[in-house]
């Protein structure tokens, strides 16, 4: 049978696909995970300017009473994480050109149903290379940061988001200490 919500009511779609028989777990081998949120900044600060170019993008799985996803939902949401994320971080689409960078999903584990019900504290959690989660006690200041990307929601380091100077190749020609005449390269960025 399709595992029932432990908390709270579902929504009408989400207790009408519980209610399908032909959509049963057992019988059919199907999980019905439901995301909670999608995080999608669509304006950064790049370089200190204001730009729609370069998007953020994350996904949060919500988790209350320090609960953490069952062993089938943390499969599903390590396959959607790694979808997202392989090959790197940034994909470029539509016109005119933008840069999404997609960090993936990530589990956010409350003490009570929001955060600061019981205490300043939540666990965030990443995906580590192997599929297990990596839980990090954050407080809810951070948690905001993190939710706002000023802070990298896979490392909690500070977001930098700098544009990538075109870089050109010189040819000089140089004369050696012995008089001998030599091409050197040189590397110059805009």
């Amino acid at each position: 049978m399709t595992m029932q919500r432990r908390y709270g009511a579902d929504p009408p779609f989400n207790a009408w696909v519980r209610a399908q028989e032909d959509l049963d777990s057992t019988i059919k081998g199907l999980v019905v995970t439901d995301i909670d949120m999608c995080f999608h900044k669509y304006k950064t600060w790049v370089d200190g300017v204001g730009t729609r170019e370069v998007h953020l993008v994350m996904d949060v799985e919500v988790k209350t009473r320090h609960a953490l996803p069952s062993k089938s939902q943390m499969e599903t949401l390590w396959i959607r994480h790694e979808r997202l994320t392989r090959g790197g971080l940034a994909m470029r689409h539509s016109s005119p050109e933008v840069t999404s960078w997609h960090f993936g999903m990530f589990v956010l584990s409350l003490a009570g149903e929001s955060p600061g019900d019981d205490g300043e504290h939540v666990r965030w959690c990443s995906f580590r290379p192997d599929g297990t989660l990596r839980h990090k006690r954050i407080t809810v200041a951070t948690l905001r940061r993190v939710l706002g990307f000023d802070l990298r929601p896979d490392t909690l380091e500070a977001l930098d988001l700098r544009r990538h100077h075109a870089t050109s190749e010189i040819a000089q020609e140089i004369e050696t200490p012995l008089g001998f005449k030599v091409t050197q390269i040189v590397k110059v960025q805009s």
